[in-house]
């Protein structure tokens, strides 16, 4: 494979998949969403392993090639293709924040179900925090965010974790929904966790275009 210098590549960091990705690059694309078009891992492009192009030019991987146009369709009238998985709007959004305290590690949570749990070589949840004394279970909560007539809504409900998510102090039931605004905190495991809702321009991940994934 031959870099383009105008791409950034990252191999997926699911040690089943471990497939190479490649998107033009933008400024602060690192902290950008991503999601894997084999797997379906999620994360940061941070999260994902950034390859150097001498790595790409010694694959001996054999890319895949793209299908040929019908001769009797104009480009223009082609249908995306499917592997076109995340796409980036410049616009104001909100932006939904679970943050650390303790340590300061924060991760962006998308538009939908973002299940939460402890960074392990064989992850189960999509957002992983480093959690070295295991007190935070594999998948600990799911934060479901949505957009509601009055804005945006944060639904928080423990996915059945071993010791537990602590809401103002009291353990929330297993199944038990419920919801958190700008500023709340909770318990998983030792830590304390915040989250902010703010709107601001920024990178939203859209089903319809600009990133795309090979």
């Amino acid at each position: 494979m031959t870099p383009d210098p105008t791409k950034a590549y990252v191999r997926c960091p699911n040690k089943d998949c471990a497939k190479v990705l490649s998107f033009k690059v933008f400024p602060n694309y690192k902290d950008a969403p991503i999601e894997c078009p084999h797997c379906h891992t999620r994360g940061k492009v941070r999260d994902f392993i950034e390859l150097r192009p001498r790595v790409l030019a010694d694959s001996t991987r054999q890319p895949v090639q793209a299908p040929l146009q019908s001769p009797s369709l104009p480009p223009q009238s082609q249908k995306p293709s499917a592997q076109a998985t995340m796409r980036l709007h410049e616009q104001h959004e909100a932006v939904v924040t679970l943050e650390n305290v303790d340590t300061g590690e924060s991760h962006n949570l998308l538009p939908g179900d973002n299940t939460v749990g402890r960074r392990t070589a064989t992850p189960r949840a999509q957002i992983l925090f480093d959690d070295p004394e295991h007190y935070m279970s594999r998948c600990q909560v799911v934060i479901t965010v949505r957009s509601v007539a009055a804005g945006t809504e944060v639904l928080l409900r423990d996915a059945g974790s071993a010791n537990g998510t602590f809401v103002n102090e009291v353990r929330l039931p297993e199944g038990t929904m419920v919801r958190l605004t700008d500023g709340d905190t909770f318990v998983m495991g030792k830590h304390l966790y915040r989250l902010t809702i703010s709107r601001q321009p920024m990178h939203v991940r859209r089903a319809s275009d600009t990133i795309l994934l090979h």
